[in-house]
């Protein structure tokens, strides 16, 4: 049953897309930017992974918006204002994906200096078990492992030292992307076997790897900067999975973010998010909730004509430089163009 929000929400979302169709040789001058981040860390880690981002650095980054005077606003607002050409200038939407406890403890007072509100993503299975994302406990395994090498599946790679553990790590991740298929929990408990390390260990609050918990995302809420939207349960590659598996990873991620939150889930962010990893059968499905955006990692810029289900994203990392950012900010136009 749909809560007198949603009832109030998607008439208004219906009637932006209809004034979409109804003017699509008419153009909005603004333009809507969705910028994605994951961890935001105290300091780098010893293993360099695109995910984890320096506070020092995510806090220059945030002056640049500021200077520049963009305007910063949450994603479901800006999304609705774009959809109805009610943008009239460069928006900004700040995103995370995969629900941090970092997003809270590092991220948050910046984006409080600032005034920024921020939409954070989470991967509902997660939320509170102190155990990590499957990426981060490759990254685990790879550097807490004794050993010079690992085999895994007819793939051998070497780690002596700093460099080579990070080459492994990043090879791991993009075969078990690869090859997963429904279940990437088998695929990383058998690289933690070859590692000879702990299985799906353990994680303090206050490690870069942990996960919010049930009472920090009540909390963010009543914040009035921080909302939510759904990243899946277990963050699996959509289109590599059944249609039974879809449904539900989406379908329960919803519900577990409204049930934390206490608001409807609006929004969806397709885990990994590349063109690859989620198809027509997410879009369509998504299509039939009560969430009016998705969000992709796939680079360009948002324009009035854009498909409400396939909104793209700037992506920002830890190797991410301040030229780089701001390249992508005012250049997003000109970026977007060419990659076409």
């Amino acid at each position: 049953m749909k809560t007198q929000k949603q009832e109030r929400t998607r008439p208004l979302k219906t009637q932006a897309r209809r004034r979409s169709t109804n003017n699509s040789t008419k153009r909005t001058k603004g333009s809507l930017e969705i910028v994605t981040y994951h961890a935001v860390v105290s300091c780098a880690p010893l293993l360099k992974d695109w995910c984890f981002l320096t506070a020092r650095k995510f806090e220059r980054q945030m002056e640049f918006l500021h200077r520049i005077g963009c305007d910063v606003m949450p994603l479901a607002d800006a999304a609705d204002r774009l959809v109805s050409g009610q943008l009239t200038r460069r928006t900004i939407a700040i995103t995370f994906d995969d629900g941090y406890m970092n997003n809270i403890t590092n991220a948050l007072p910046i984006l409080e200096r600032y005034g920024f509100p921020a939409t954070i993503f989470l991967v509902s299975e997660l939320v509170g078990l102190k155990t990590a994302l499957w990426p981060n406990r490759i990254l685990a395994a790879i550097a807490n492992s004794e050993r010079s090498h690992i085999d895994f599946r007819g793939h051998t790679m070497k780690m002596g030292n700093v460099k080579e553990r990070i080459h492994a790590s990043r090879k791991l991740q993009t075969l078990v992307k690869a090859d997963s298929g429904d279940d990437p929990q088998a695929a990383v408990e058998e690289i933690e076997r070859a590692c000879g390390t702990c299985i799906n260990p353990k994680f303090s609050a206050d490690h870069d790897f942990a996960v919010m918990d049930a009472s920090t995302i009540r909390a963010s809420v009543a914040g009035g900067l921080i909302d939510f939207g759904a990243h899946s349960m277990t963050h699996p590659i959509l289109s590599k999975v059944s249609d039974r598996r879809l449904k539900s990873e989406i379908q329960n991620s919803i519900k577990s973010v409204e049930e934390l939150t206490g608001v409807p889930c609006r929004l969806f962010a397709y885990p990994n998010g590349g063109p690859d990893d989620f198809d027509d059968r997410a879009v369509g499905f998504l299509r039939e909730t009560n969430v009016d955006y998705a969000v992709t990692t796939v680079q360009a810029q948002n324009k009035m004509a854009s498909d409400s289900y396939r909104l793209s994203r700037w992506n920002v990392g830890g190797e991410s430089s301040i030229a780089g950012f701001a390249t992508k900010i005012l250049c997003s136009g000109f970026i977007s163009r060419i990659s076409q």
